[in-house]
């Protein structure tokens, strides 16, 4: 895993290697942890099922901007309430630049537009199966900007996996109106809320499943404070097992370590998949506990957690809700589970 807090936050690569992806993820709690929220735009989406087959397949000429997706996801109480998972060609990927930066990236009628430490997320979709269309404005201002920690966080190793913490600590404003598709003069549920949120980016130059044998990661927030954990192994013959925790808060790196030992109570989900119900992370200043217990997203091969955190740290306790996830790659190369991974996509030609 490279991390890279150098350059532009929000840069869009042109990347056309076959396998590689893209994403933009942003999520956040609320305040009285009672609305979760997880939005995804990726313009080369690495577990879209069609990309898979045409990898697996070995096709020739792929385009990645082929697979863009975004994704909405609205929990009440770890419950999901609403969502809504678009697929688009590359035809309907634009971006606007504004003095050699992206200014918007605009997927479909879906759009991040950035402007200094903003950022504004603009859902426009409706819920595949119940018919309700959402919309969805989400308002971030960044209290941690990437450049404060680049000669601290920068990470260069041996391969093609990269992490940029774009803005890892944001507060965030939350406006969502869902109203019943088939008539528009319905009245809307509106739902308005704010919280802590989080801002990252991942992108690659092959495909996950190549060498990454399993990918875990977490975020915890307190105020200006924040933590985030990595745990990534990869194929003996590709790179070493990837460690890493690092507390920020307002400009400053109060830690970057790698000397850490991960505790696992594993279970397993309806598919087989194993997953960390507890974690405990150790580190010579830091004992962080993970309690895994309410699920957002569960499938064959991904699960995340809205989970509760409890850290020991310069001898101050802190406790509250975060979020982690387990990734396993190499099970996207099971065909099986393609249908499931479709069942709510909406498919834009």
């Amino acid at each position: 895993m490279n991390i890279n807090a150098d350059g532009d936050p929000h840069e869009f690569k042109i990347l056309k290697s076959k396998g590689s992806y893209q994403w933009w993820y942003f999520d956040g709690i609320d305040f009285s942890s009672t609305y979760s929220f997880v939005i995804i735009f990726s313009t080369s989406f690495p577990f879209s099922p069609a990309y898979l087959k045409n990898l697996i397949n070995d096709a020739q000429n792929i385009n990645p901007l082929d697979f863009a997706r975004v994704s909405f996801k609205l929990f009440k109480h770890g419950k999901l309430m609403h969502q809504s998972v678009q697929e688009f060609i590359s035809g309907t990927i634009n971006i606007v630049k504004r003095n050699d930066h992206i200014a918007s990236l605009n997927i479909g009628r879906n759009s991040i537009n950035f402007n200094g430490n903003k950022v504004s997320l603009k859902i426009r979709s409706f819920e595949k199966w119940a018919k309700r269309s959402i919309d969805a404005d989400i308002d971030m201002t960044i209290n941690s900007p990437q450049e404060f920690f680049s000669n601290e966080c920068n990470i260069n190793s041996p391969n093609s996996h990269y992490w940029s913490p774009a803005g890892i600590n944001t507060d965030y404003v939350a406006k969502i109106k869902i109203r019943r598709a088939e008539n528009q003069f319905s009245p809307r549920k509106k739902i308005i809320f704010e919280g802590n949120g989080y801002y990252d980016r991942n992108w690659g130059t092959e495909a996950v499943f190549d060498n990454i044998l399993n990918w875990k990661r977490g975020r915890f927030i307190e105020k200006d404070l924040t933590l985030v954990f990595f745990d990534t192994t990869y194929r003996k013959d590709y790179a070493k097992q990837f460690k890493r925790i690092i507390i920020t808060k307002g400009k400053d790196v109060l830690l970057n370590e790698s000397d850490i030992e991960f505790e696992y109570q594993n279970s397993k989900n309806l598919w087989g998949l194993a997953y960390p119900s507890k974690i405990i992370i150790k580190g010579k200043k830091i004992i962080v506990k993970v309690s895994n217990n309410i699920k957002l997203y569960n499938s064959p091969f991904r699960i995340k957690f809205q989970s509760e955190f409890e850290v020991e740290f310069n001898d101050s306790n802190l406790n509250g809700m975060g979020i982690s996830e387990l990734i396993n790659p190499k099970l996207l190369k099971r065909k099986w589970m393609y249908p499931l991974l479709n069942f709510n996509v909406i498919k834009h030609s």
